[in-house]
């Protein structure tokens, strides 16, 4: 998705001149198209030399094929009553919105070149839905399960599932508070947690998601 494909032919006696345009047999430009769509999705702009065999008709021509991969993409996951944000307990959660910090997270996500999706639910099975969804569209989720954190096994089974690189964070931090949100469920399947720097939580996200997906390229 997203892909764009330059196709350039070479041939030994005579180079092609910038910008020209050549008829490239059917064969080997499917045999280009396989391969671009088997690594166009997890790759930064790549290059692939294809050497046709050596016949009268190719005269050793050589295809370059450059593969240039869309902007990454992030999904942002919301889990229970954090629609409430802004006036539920605002000295644990802050007194930001979650629309507030969608806003702040969309500015950030632009200055990096990152499109991102961001959604809420207080339905565990939408939460799981969406993870499911996620593979072959997002690049990494960022997810804040809330109280999901600490119960939801279905939550943790579809992370394993998608295996798309997953940050956890929480707007709290969850460890100086009550005994019972010391422990999550998802944490050891994730690719990192992040807790208790407030609305900035999730900038931090974003940012962490980046440096993960730019490490797999």
């Amino acid at each position: 998705g997203g892909a764009r494909l330059c196709l350039e032919e070479r041939s030994d006696e005579k180079p092609a001149a910038a910008g020209s345009i050549h008829p490239v047999r059917s064969d080997v430009l499917r045999l280009v198209f396989d391969t671009a769509a088997l690594r166009a999705r997890d790759c930064h702009p790549h290059s692939l030399l294809i050497t046709p065999p050596r016949d009268p008709e190719w005269n050793r021509q050589v295809l370059r094929c450059t593969i240039t991969s869309g902007p990454m993409k992030i999904l942002f996951l919301n889990g229970p009553n954090l629609n409430l944000l802004g006036q539920r307990e605002p000295e644990v959660y802050g007194k930001a919105s979650l629309k507030e910090i969608e806003s702040n997270v969309r500015q950030r996500a632009a200055e990096l070149g990152v499109e991102m999706e961001f959604r809420q639910s207080n339905l565990e099975g939408e939460l799981v839905a969406w993870i499911q969804q996620a593979k072959g569209n997002f690049d990494a989720i960022v997810l804040n399960a809330a109280a999901y954190t600490h119960t939801s096994i279905a939550i943790r089974d579809a992370i394993v599932a998608v295996s798309i690189p997953t940050i956890e964070i929480h707007l709290s931090n969850v460890h100086a508070r009550e005994e019972f949100r010391h422990r999550s469920l998802i944490a050891a399947v994730c690719t990192g947690v992040i807790a208790g720097f407030g609305a900035h939580t999730y900038i931090l996200g974003l940012e962490a998601s980046v440096n993960v997906i730019g490490r797999k390229k």
